[in-house]
Order: structure tokens, then C-alpha cells, then sequence
């Protein structure tokens, strides 16, 4: 039974309509193990950094509030990961982490579509001499 059917079965509805059609790129994206896998791995983390304020213990700790009287504490049920030098939950302040790590990423991802949409548009316009300048600062780029 593959993670279709199971999450078919988990909606209710037959395995058969949750099928990709073959060839198609769902079809070819499901094959490919990794791929589902990391999928998986990125929702999970774009959720956790979405809900942060929700699923912190600490969410004031979480922003960077000290607490000196939790000062240095080892982990237990009541601090997952212990607390840090100035008493704030390590647990909470690694789960506003993922919302900054996740903010610089998309930052990157972003400014290198725009740069590189600006030099393909730019190369592809005008094409001949201004492609092959391109073309060679890229290459030793």
C-alpha cells in the first residue's frame, strides 16, 4: 500500500481518484521518493515557522524576552532543549529560528530569479554580441 492509498483512505475517497494520470508531472514527481520526502520536509518546516507563535511553549522567550531566573537550566519536560545563558527556552528561540532561516532562503531565492530573469530577458532581446558578453562574464562568473 503506497502513501496515496493511505492518505486516500484517511479523506475517505477510493485510492483511484487521488491517481495521477502517467506521464503527467505529478505522475513523475511521485515516483521519485526523495522528491515526496522533501516535499514532505519543506511543508513540515514552512508550517512550523508559520505557527511558531502557537507552538512555542515560550513565545515571549521565543522573541528574546530573558528570563535570568530560568538561567542555564538542562533540558526536562518543562524546557525541551534547556535554556540558554539568559534564561530564555532554547526549544522556542529554534522554533522563531526557522521563521528567520526561512525569510533569508526566500530572500535569496528571490533576488536570484529577478537577476536572473532580468539577464536572460536582457540577452535574449537583444542577442548576438550583448548574449555573448553575457555569456562570457556568467562563464567566469
Amino acid at each position: 500500500m503506497g502513501f496515496i492509498d493511505i492518505v486516500g483512505r484517511l479523506l475517505g475517497r477510493p485510492p483511484a481518484l487521488l491517481k495521477a494520470k502517467p506521464g503527467s508531472t505529478v505522475w513523475y514527481f511521485r515516483r521519485d521518493k526523495i522528491a515526496v520526502i522533501s516535499l514532505i520536509f519543506i511543508v513540515f518546516m514552512v508550517a512550523v515557522a508559520v505557527l511558531a507563535p502557537w507552538i512555542a511553549p515560550y513565545p515571549n522567550e521565543g522573541r528574546g524576552e530573558p528570563n535570568i531566573v530560568n538561567r542555564l537550566k538542562p533540558p526536562s519536560s518543562e524546557h525541551l532543549f534547556g535554556t540558554g545563558s539568559l534564561g530564555r527556552d532554547v526549544f522556542s528561540r529554534v522554533l522563531y529560528g526557522t521563521r528567520t532561516s526561512l525569510s533569508i532562503g526566500l530572500i535569496g531565492i528571490l533576488i536570484s530569479f529577478l537577476v536572473g530573469l532580468t539577464v536572460g530577458g536582457v540577452s535574449g532581446y537583444f542577442g548576438g554580441t550583448v548574449d555573448n558578453i553575457f555569456q562570457r562574464l556568467l562563464f567566469f562568473g
